[in-house]
């Protein structure tokens, strides 16, 4: 069975800042792990939580998304404000935002693929994107120094949305 909160982490980890969302749902994961394993609570709760390492393809994510409440997506974005901005979208504001400029790094127009679920009578749960301000989009497996400092604020945010579920 489905678990109701789905949590996709999109980017590039190839590419540093890039593979931002990548980063976050593997530390999510480890602080999972880390609970289990030591049989104690996780710092936070992602009870009823899925998470999945989504690359940077967004048409092969779109059977993931049948029969969620909810549905986070966390990505790189390029904007003109510091790097390791957090911004939050619902899916409406992301529609309207992004017929005046692209937001994602990579070549992927989330909203296309969105309205293509429409057209194919898919119905979608509520979608909140959590993007990120990237500085680096360049050959690397790290994190910038600017992103890596602000992981667990990220975290955080992701978790609250968990919460505040539908």
């Amino acid at each position: 069975m489905d678990r109701n909160i789905l949590i996709i982490g999109k980017g590039n980890v190839l590419l540093k800042d890039e593979g931002v969302g990548v980063h976050i749902v593997q530390k999510i994961q480890a602080d999972i792990d880390a609970a289990r394993q030591e049989d104690s609570p996780s710092f936070f709760s992602w009870k009823d939580t899925e998470l999945i390492e989504g690359g940077t393809s967004v048409l092969d994510l779109l059977d993931q998304l049948s029969g969620r409440k909810k549905v986070i997506i966390i990505d790189a974005v390029k904007t003109d404000d510091p790097p390791g901005t957090i911004f939050r979208f619902t899916l409406q504001e992301l529609t309207s935002f992004q017929t005046e400029k692209k937001l994602s790094v990579h070549n992927i127009n989330l909203r296309d693929v969105l309205h293509l679920t429409s057209f194919l009578d898919i119905p979608l749960p509520e979608i909140v994107i959590i993007g990120v301000n990237v500085k680096e989009v360049i050959p690397g497996e790290t994190l910038s120094r600017e992103l890596e400092n602000k992981l667990f604020d990220i975290i955080k945010i992701v978790n609250k949305e968990c919460c505040n579920e539908g």
